[in-house]
């Protein structure tokens, strides 16, 4: 149930290590240091502890800041201001910026290893928190290389173990952990630990009898540490974290009843540490059980909990997918399926927006690595042009001390001149390559559009030639069936699929690969459907189009085509006992809304038979109509008349 216990631990350690400091006294202790002292101290402080009262010392230390960088070179200083102002970046979450500031102080600021370790922690916990674990793993290493150089106490944050786990290297992860530990402390708490990091491991791995096996030494474990020794507050939390992680396999396994106890705990035990992410996953096991095990009324309880919280991470999108999802069933199960339903849409359509943001989150994380890289490059880059021009400059001063002494003004004049064309002639060198450089890249944009537009053809072209095959392949069948029924359902399947082809046949004859002219496509699409019935010739297509420039997206193109298709087939097949008549499709567009209407002079349809019609072609009106968000009716009157009406996009 915990994803992190690691980070976990160490934050609620954190906050028992720091629960009695005394924000007054700080305050009082930071106003009678002096400027070195005061910047060290908040360096060296927990910014957790720092944010209540960071507002009322900040215009010091900027204060202090304007004095370092204006009238001191002192690295020592400015190292520790890039950590006041990295570890801020990060509390506020604002992890592109904490990166930029730790790189920057691994560059020019840090004057020993103990500083560039720092900056490295920083740099690694930063990749963690935008899931560059790759990267993240690169710079531990990085850290473990140095870490015995270093000369002042430090924590290596986030452990190698659990790098590779965040990785999906579970089996790594199981071999270093145990690494971890046989390398450290082997008392009774640490073994705990041991065993129920492996556990989550093995959790992630779905190996849950493996797990459990793990879970339970833990426990084992701490039920030997001496209570007296460790804090009773994060004792309970520690249990209850181990019981909860061996509630996961449980309800994984259906054993709901023997996971309920310890769901119960981890709720009481996360709310009141405030850890309301682990909180709401607590909340959700217990749902789950209690529906399975048919206590409807409790479950109902814990769902109207969570609905009407009004704690930030249980609005978190994802969570809401989790409860909508679950109120579905609860609706399911009490019979009241429309309900049910109404949770199940919400539930999917929140969960695609959550799929969405990771995709975007995953570009942006791909973005910020590709950021670093390239800001280590461009540092890289300038440090070896600032050797060049200092060795050019040294020169330069040489040769300017001999000149002054044998002919000053010559050596002014001179200078000026070739300073001021050596300075035209590099802006002239500069403003070409730039030049040049832009040419390029139009060149590859233009070819990469060129690309792109015969790619797009190309697919719409093959998509229409495979369906053409598709149809091809369903009308040899008919030619092979004796049984009429089926000749007939093979015929309208083959109709239907001539109609997404005839879309995908024109997108790509067009300069415009989303969209479609809708009257072109009504025509084309209805002589197709007169010609596919050659026993019906008497039967004629009259058009009343009042828009021919109105385009739809492809999206639209296709039901639309489809609606069209089952319409005009049915009144060919039924409306015309004696094969003869006419059918009159229209079509016109106002500001908002498109109208599309198909009339015949047949017998009529029977209204009552539609409304309780449960034939394919009605569902597919039906369901093709909701796609595209559009509203359609039958009526009577000298023959069969079906209008629809759908939103101008």
């Amino acid at each position: 149930m915990k994803r992190y216990l690691i980070t976990y631990l160490v934050l609620f350690l954190s906050s028992i290590i720091y629960a009695d400091f005394d924000k007054n006294e700080f305050l009082k202790k930071f106003n009678e240091l002096n400027y070195k002292e005061k910047v060290q101290l908040i360096a060296n402080t927990d910014f957790n502890d720092l944010k209540d009262i960071y507002p009322q010392i900040k215009d010091t230390l900027e204060r202090i800041k304007k004095l370092v960088y204006t009238q001191t070179n002192s690295n020592e200083a400015k190292f520790l201001f890039d950590l006041i102002e990295a570890k801020e970046s990060m509390w506020f979450n604002q992890y592109p910026k904490c990166i930029n500031i730790a790189n920057s102080a691994l560059q020019y600021h840090c004057e020993n290893v103990n500083d560039s370790l720092r900056a490295l922690l920083l740099l690694k916990e930063c990749l963690i928190k935008i899931s560059d674990y790759t990267k993240a793993l690169e710079i531990h290493k990085i850290i473990e290389k140095n870490w015995n150089r270093k000369s002042i106490a430090l924590w290596m944050g986030t452990a190698k173990s659990t790098l590779y786990s965040y990785l999906g290297l579970h089996k790594y992860a199981i071999v270093e952990r145990r690494r971890e530990y046989e390398s450290g402390s082997h008392d009774h708490w640490e073994t705990a630990r041991m065993f129920n990091d492996i556990g989550v491991f093995f959790n992630r791995m779905q190996r849950y009898d493996s797990a459990e096996v793990c879970f339970n030494n833990a426990l084992k474990e701490l039920r030997l540490v001496n209570k007296k020794d460790v804090d009773t507050n994060y004792y309970n939390f520690f249990e209850s974290l181990i019981k909860s992680n061996l509630a996961v396999g449980y309800l994984k396994n259906k054993r709901y009843k023997e996971a309920l106890p310890y769901l119960l705990i981890d709720v009481q035990n996360s709310l009141k540490n405030k850890e309301y992410e682990s909180a709401f996953n607590a909340y959700i096991g217990l749902i789950e059980i209690y529906l399975n095990l048919n206590q409807l009324k409790i479950a109902k309880r814990y769902l109207d909990t969570l609905e009407n919280s009004d704690l930030p991470a249980f609005r978190y999108p994802s969570n809401l997918a989790k409860l909508y999802y679950w109120k579905s069933v609860y609706y399911e199960k009490i019979g009241e399926l429309s309900k049910s339903i109404d949770y199940l849409k919400q539930f999917i359509k929140l969960n695609d927006s959550v799929r969405e943001m990771e995709k975007e989150l995953q570009t942006i994380n791909a973005e910020i690595a590709y950021n670093v890289q390239q800001k280590d490059n461009a540092i890289k880059e300038k440090n070896i042009a600032l050797s060049i021009l200092k060795v050019q400059q040294e020169k330069s001063n040489v040769i300017r001390t001999y000149l002054i002494i044998f002919i000053i003004v010559l050596l002014i004049a001179g200078f000026i001149l070739f300073r001021y064309y050596r300075e035209v002639q590099k802006h002239s060198e500069e403003l070409e390559q730039t030049n040049l450089t832009i040419q390029q890249q139009n060149q590859l944009i233009q070819k990469a559009l060129k690309d792109k537009e015969m790619l797009i053809k190309e697919i719409h072209h093959r998509v229409k030639n495979n369906l053409q095959i598709i149809s091809s392949i369903i009308r040899l069948q008919m030619s092979k069936e004796n049984s009429e029924k089926a000749q007939v359902l093979l015929n309208e399947i083959s109709a239907r699929i001539q109609s997404i082809a005839l879309t995908h046949q024109m997108l790509y004859k067009k300069d415009k690969f989303l969209e479609i002219n809708v009257v072109e496509y009504l025509k084309h699409l209805c002589e197709q459907i007169i010609a596919a019935f050659s026993d019906h010739s008497n039967i004629q297509i009259h058009y009343e189009f009042t828009n021919d420039e109105v385009e739809i997206p492809l999206d639209t193109a296709i039901p639309l085509g489809l609606i069209c298709s089952e319409v005009i087939t049915n009144a060919i097949k039924y409306a015309f006992p004696n094969k003869q008549g006419i059918i009159q499709v229209k079509f016109h567009c106002d500001t908002d809304y498109c109208y599309l209407v198909i009339k015949d002079n047949g017998i009529g349809i029977d209204l009552n038979k539609v409304k309780n019609s449960d034939s394919l072609g009605m569902e597919l009106i039906q369901l093709l109509t909701e796609q595209i968000d559009a509203q359609y009716v039958f009526k009577v009157d000298n023959g069969t008349i079906f209008e629809l009406k759908f939103l101008k996009k």
